[in-house]
């Protein structure tokens, strides 16, 4: 049935081709999204990640700073923390 509006009033009238076919098998939506767009929704995902992720804490970023002085100078492990490991695994091995 197809309705039309003729003269501001509204009719109808039965049709005998419809344009749906209910027993059509080979019909398949299909959606192409451009690299451009998918890098969009990676961004969008990866900020709506950071923004629910807990802040960081300057307490702990100091602590941790801390305990990489205590243990490295400049970019290596301290000779003495690799003497005190090396003689912990030579105990270990011994006993």
């Amino acid at each position: 049935m197809n309705v039309n509006k003729i003269n501001g009033v509204l009719g109808s009238y039965p049709s005998n081709s419809s344009p749906i076919k209910p027993n059509s098998t080979n019909i398949k939506d299909e959606v192409k999204i451009s690299k451009d767009a998918w890098n969009k929704i990676e961004t969008a995902k990866t900020i709506s990640l950071v923004k629910g992720s807990p802040e960081v804490r300057a307490k702990e970023v100091a602590l941790a700073k801390q305990n990489l002085e205590k243990y490295f100078e400049n970019g290596a492990l301290k000779e003495s923390v690799a003497n005190e490991v090396a003689d912990k695994i030579i105990d270990d091995l011994i006993v």
